[in-house]
C-alpha cells in the first residue's frame, strides 16, 4: 500500500540541518569506543577561565562575528545606508569604518525591496572609494519565505553555490522575507531559528533590518514581538531626526560587549559617471562619510547626535500632535487613492478596501495587525486610520458599484475631497 509522506515542518528541516552539522563529530564518538569522562560535560570554573575568549568583530563594535543582530529604525531613515555601508566595507576589506577596525570576509545580502535604488548605491560606494578588487558580496534577485523549508532551502541553495561562504548575511528587510505575524512569538521564533540554522551552517553573523512601528511610542523600538530584541546579541537604532543628509546610529543592546558609542555620519552625494535618467540628466545617489563637529542633546529621552546647526524640537501640544497625526494618516489614504490611479465613483474620491490594505503594507511597510487597525471603524490610536478620518468628516465607507460587482471601501468626503479633486494627480 502507498502511504502518503507527510509535509515537512520547519521543524524538520533545522533538526535535518542541525544533524548534518555534527554528523562528523558522531562518527568520531562512535570510533572512539573509550567511555567519556562522567563530568566531562561541566568544566571547573578555574579552568573554564583558564584562557580568554575575546570577542571577534567584522566591524569593531558594531558588527559582531558569529551574531544575530537587528537594525531598526523608521521607514526611509537610513537603514538600508547603514547596513550596506557596512556589507561594502566587510566585503572590500578597507582598514576601517568610521574609525572601527574591519576584518575583511564575504557578504550575502539577501534584499527582499528597493532593487533599483541599491543598483545606484552600490555603483555610487564603489565609485567614491574604489576597492582594489572586485567584491565577495552577492544581492538575491528577491524576497522569501525565509522561514518556510522551502524559502530556507532556496537561500541556502544559492548560498552553498558561492565559492565563498560568507561572514555575514544580511535580511533586508524582516518583514520581505518572514510568512506569519511578527507581532506573535511563534512566528518570529521561526524566524529567529531559521537565522540560528543559518548562522551554525556557515559560522557566520546576520543582520535583520527592520521598522518601527507607527505610533510615536514605537519610534524608539523595533516592531513586533519583543521575542526579536531579546533573540538579538546586538540592536541598532537608525534615524535622521529631521535632517535628509544625516544619519545617527545609537545601539539600544549589546549583550556582549560594552555599547558603542552613538555616532553621526553623513550621506554624500555622488554623481555616477556614465549614467543617466531617461531624459538624460545626469544620475546621483549618496554614500556614507564622516559627519563633522557632531553634538548631542536630548530628544524624547533617547540621545541624538546632529549636525551643529540642528535646532531643538519645539514642543507640541497634545492638541498640535493629534491634528499633526490626521494630516499624516490623511496624507497616506491620498497616496494610496493615486497609487490605485485617483478613482472616483459618483464624483466622490475613492478607494477599494482591498487597495488600500495593499497600499499601507507593501509600500508603508504597515504589519497585518495595523493595517487590520487602520481599516477598522471602531479602533483607536495612532493606526486608527478610518476612524479617526470619519470623526474628521474626510472619509467614510462606501461599497461601489462596478462591472465586476460591489466593491467595498471608502470615499474621501468634505472639504478633503475639493482639495483631491482640484490636485494635479486628480
Amino acid at each position: 500500500m502507498n502511504t502518503v509522506e507527510p509535509e515537512k515542518t520547519w521543524d524538520d528541516v533545522f533538526e535535518k540541518e542541525s544533524a548534518s552539522l555534527h554528523k562528523e563529530d558522531h562518527v568520531e564518538a562512535e570510533q572512539d569506543h573509550a567511555p567519556s569522562p562522567p563530568a566531562s560535560w561541566l568544566i571547573d570554573a578555574a579552568d573554564f577561565s583558564a584562557e580568554p575568549a575575546p570577542i571577534r568583530w567584522l566591524i569593531r563594535g558594531w558588527v559582531q562575528c558569529d551574531a544575530l543582530h537587528m537594525v531598526f529604525g523608521p521607514s526611509g531613515e537610513g537603514k538600508t545606508f547603514t547596513v550596506l555601508d557596512w556589507a561594502m566595507h566587510i566585503a572590500s576589506g578597507l582598514p576601517a569604518w568610521q574609525g572601527c577596525r574591519v576584518h575583511q570576509g564575504a557578504v550575502v545580502y539577501l534584499a527582499g525591496e528597493g532593487h533599483h535604488g541599491l543598483r545606484g548605491r552600490i555603483k555610487a560606494w564603489m565609485q567614491h572609494f574604489e576597492p582594489s578588487a572586485s567584491l565577495p558580496l552577492h544581492f538575491s534577485r528577491s524576497g522569501c519565505d525565509l522561514n518556510l523549508p522551502a524559502g530556507f532551502n532556496k537561500v541556502i541553495s544559492g548560498i552553498d553555490a558561492l565559492a565563498t561562504k560568507p561572514v555575514l548575511i544580511v535580511v533586508d528587510t524582516l518583514a520581505r522575507f518572514l510568512v506569519g505575524d511578527e507581532n506573535t512569538t511563534e512566528d518570529a521564533g521561526t524566524m529567529i531559528k531559521a537565522c540560528g540554522a543559518l548562522q551554525a551552517r556557515y559560522g557566520c553573523a546576520v543582520i535583520l533590518v527592520h521598522h518601527t512601528g507607527v505610533s510615536g511610542e514605537a519610534q524608539h523600538r523595533g516592531r513586533g514581538s519583543s521575542a526579536w530584541k531579546a533573540a538579538c546579541d546586538i540592536v541598532n537604532k537608525v534615524s535622521r531626526n529631521g535632517d535628509p543628509v544625516t544619519i545617527h546610529v545609537e545601539q539600544d543592546k549589546a549583550k556582549d560587549s560594552e555599547p558603542a558609542k552613538p555616532l553621526t555620519v553623513k550621506i554624500k552625494q555622488v554623481v555616477i559617471d556614465g549614467w543617466t535618467d531617461e531624459d538624460g540628466h545626469a544620475y546621483t545617489s549618496g554614500v556614507i562619510v564622516k559627519a563633522e563637529e557632531p553634538i548631542s542633546f536630548n530628544l524624547g529621552g533617547d540621545p541624538f547626535h546632529v549636525s551643529a546647526k540642528a535646532p531643538k524640537a519645539k514642543a507640541e501640544s497634545k492638541g498640535e500632535k493629534e491634528a499633526k497625526r490626521d494630516d499624516e494618516l490623511f496624507d497616506l489614504l491620498a497616496r494610496a487613492w493615486s497609487k490605485a490611479g485617483a478613482p472616483r465613483d459618483k464624483g466622490a474620491p475613492f478607494v477599494s478596501a482591498k487597495a488600500l490594505s495593499a497600499y499601507l503594507r507593501d509600500e508603508e511597510s504597515w504589519s497585518q495587525s495595523e493595517t487590520t487597525k487602520a481599516l477598522s471603524a471602531t479602533a483607536k490610536g495612532e493606526q486608527a486610520l478610518f476612524s479617526r478620518l470619519k470623526a474628521k468628516g474626510w472619509m467614510n465607507a462606501h461599497t461601489a458599484k462596478e462591472k465586476s460587482g460591489d466593491v467595498a471601501g471608502f470615499i474621501i468626503t468634505g472639504e478633503k475631497a475639493a482639495e483631491l479633486m482640484d490636485s494635479p494627480q486628480s
